[in-house]
C-alpha cells in the first residue's frame, strides 16, 4: 500500500511542474476587423484579427478583442485568442485571455494573460503570466503547467 501511493504522489508531483514560458504576440493589421461605439464620450471598439504567437507557446491564433477608449485618459483591453498552438512539443487550442490597459491613451500597453481552455494534448494545460508592448507586438512571459 505504501509502495503505491508513494508512485501516485510522485507521478502528480511530476505532472504539476510548472515551466517558464516567453515569447511574442504580433496582430496581423491587415485582417483586422472592428465597430466604433461612442457614449458619454467614451469611444468603444470591439473587433477580430489574426495573431501570430512565437516563442515557448508559438501558434496561429483568432483573436476576438475590445478597446475602451475612457475620457478620463485611460484605456483598457480585453482580448480572446484562440490559438492552434503547440507547448513544449504537444499541440491542440488553446484559449487565452489577456486584459490590459495603457494610461494616457499613446502609451505602452501592460497587462495579464490567462490559459482559460485546452484541446487534444493542450487540454491540461493551465497557466498565467504578463504581457507588454515590445517593439513589434506584445512580449509574453509566466508559468504553464500539465495538470
Amino acid at each position: 500500500m505504501f509502495v503505491a501511493l508513494s508512485t501516485v504522489s510522485m507521478s502528480v508531483a511530476a505532472a504539476q511542474e510548472s515551466m517558464a514560458v516567453s515569447g511574442n504576440m504580433l496582430w496581423d493589421l491587415t485582417t483586422i476587423h472592428y465597430d466604433t461605439k461612442v457614449a458619454g464620450g467614451n469611444i468603444f471598439l470591439t473587433g477580430t484579427t489574426d495573431v501570430s504567437v512565437t516563442g515557448d507557446i508559438a501558434g496561429m491564433a483568432k483573436d476576438a478583442w475590445r478597446e475602451n477608449f475612457y475620457r478620463v485618459g485611460s484605456v483598457s483591453l480585453w482580448d480572446r485568442l484562440t490559438v492552434s498552438a503547440t507547448v513544449d512539443g504537444k499541440s491542440g487550442t488553446l484559449v487565452m485571455l489577456l486584459v490590459g490597459r495603457a494610461a494616457p491613451p499613446g502609451t505602452d500597453w501592460t497587462g495579464t494573460w490567462t490559459i482559460l481552455n485546452g484541446t487534444d494534448d493542450l487540454m491540461n494545460l493551465r497557466g498565467d503570466g504578463t504581457w507588454w508592448t515590445a517593439d513589434v507586438g506584445y512580449d509574453y512571459s509566466g508559468q504553464v503547467e500539465f495538470e
